[in-house]
């Protein structure tokens, strides 16, 4: 009886398989291999080897698009007159420029009160809150991430 590998589940013969579970076994593999290219979107009939690097070309174009490098965290700001902030220190290596940083406020709900990134480095940055008009003192979570595209460059 022809046994199936670990992981694929591929059917291949053993040593003691009679020679009439041949056609069987090959008719199975054959099936799993059309159903693992369809699988992959290959094309059936001999495929144009350009078409096949065109697609792979376009993946790894997909691919360069997400970002390199990624961060986030959170704090508190203290508030104490018009403004407060915090610093923030990315893991150490994580960025070889400065990030694009994101700031939210995840609490309070004085459209007053605005946050924002300053003094960005591949190191770190200051998150600063504006109180508004008039100023006034209170604590405010904040939500941070950072984000690095390619190598060199923060944007994608």
């Amino acid at each position: 009886m022809p046994a199936n590998t670990p992981y694929y589940q591929f059917p291949y013969i053993e040593p003691s398989d009679q020679i009439t579970t041949i056609p069987a076994t090959s008719k199975a593999q054959a099936q799993r291999y059309e159903q693992a290219l369809k699988d992959a979107n290959v094309p059936p009939g001999n495929p144009d080897v350009t078409a096949i690097l065109t697609r792979l070309n376009n993946l790894e174009t997909i691919r360069d698009r997400t970002p390199r490098r990624e961060a986030a965290g959170s704090g508190t700001i203290t508030v104490s007159g018009t403004n407060g902030s915090i610093n923030v220190t990315f893991p150490p290596g994580r960025f070889t420029v400065p990030p694009i940083v994101m700031v939210t406020r995840q609490t309070g709900t004085n459209a007053n009160h605005g946050v924002y990134a300053e003094a960005v480095t591949k190191d770190g940055c200051k998150i600063t809150m504006y109180y508004g008009p008039g100023g006034g003192t209170g604590t405010t979570q904040v939500a941070w991430h950072a984000i690095q595209f390619t190598d060199t460059t923060a944007n994608g």
